[in-house]
């Protein structure tokens, strides 16, 4: 037992490969005028590292989905959408990092 556990400290140590980490979250749906009328049936979530554009993804965005998921590698992003501040956030390699995106303004 004792050699596994050196074993894997040796392999922490050397920094083993990086994997992907994931950024997920609520994606609030914009409804209006009347309660069953969506306005925006898709939302925009755009990832940018050192002020480039890396990622941009629209998403279903209604009643029954109201979630985001983006596979992204190690590293300091800011994750943002039309009409909403970046908002910064770190992936660590095989992290999962929840960011819920407020609800913009819908009209």
């Amino acid at each position: 037992m004792p050699i596994v556990g050196l074993a894997l400290v040796t392999s922490a140590a050397c920094g083993g490969p990086e994997k992907p980490g994931s950024l997920t979250g609520l994606l609030p749906a914009c409804y209006g005028p009347k309660p069953d009328l969506n306005l925006t049936p898709t939302r925009v979530v755009e990832v940018y590292r050192d002020g480039e554009l890396v990622k941009r993804q629209a998403f279903r965005n209604d009643r029954d989905h109201q979630r985001y998921e983006i596979e992204l590698p190690p590293g300091r992003y800011d994750v943002k959408g039309p009409g909403i501040a970046p908002i910064p956030v770190r992936i660590e390699s095989g992290q999962h990092v929840t960011v819920d995106l407020p609800l913009p303004q819908c009209l």
